[in-house]
């Protein structure tokens, strides 16, 4: 994390586990960051796959877990930085194909 804005790191040790599990952190119209914890994983899981799908005036995030080879549940915390390719109007996130809330924040 050396590289990441002072602002999302102490946004990032501030929250509680009460939280959605994905945050969605916004610098501007065209970079978001994309933070994960653990709380967002069932027991015994680990993240997959996350794809960002651009559709016309907005974009999905879809995010997917699978079951830990070792099934310890032993993920990490994720951070992921996007750029998009122009502003949109809407946003959905994704988990495992259903839509879900994330507590979003800008700085």
């Amino acid at each position: 994390m050396n590289r990441v804005p002072k602002e999302i790191i102490s946004y990032i040790k501030d929250l509680t586990l009460q939280a959605s599990g994905m945050h969605q952190i916004i610098k501007n119209s065209d970079i978001f960051y994309l933070y994960l914890d653990p709380s967002f994983l069932k027991d015994g899981y680990t993240y997959d796959q996350i794809e960002l799908k651009e559709q016309g005036n907005s974009y999905e995030v879809h995010v997917n877990q699978f079951q830990a080879p070792d099934k310890t549940g032993t993920a990490k915390a994720k951070l992921y930085k996007y750029r998009l390719n122009k502003a949109y109007e809407y946003v959905r996130f994704y988990k495992d194909g259903k839509e879900t809330s994330v507590s979003i924040m800008g700085y």
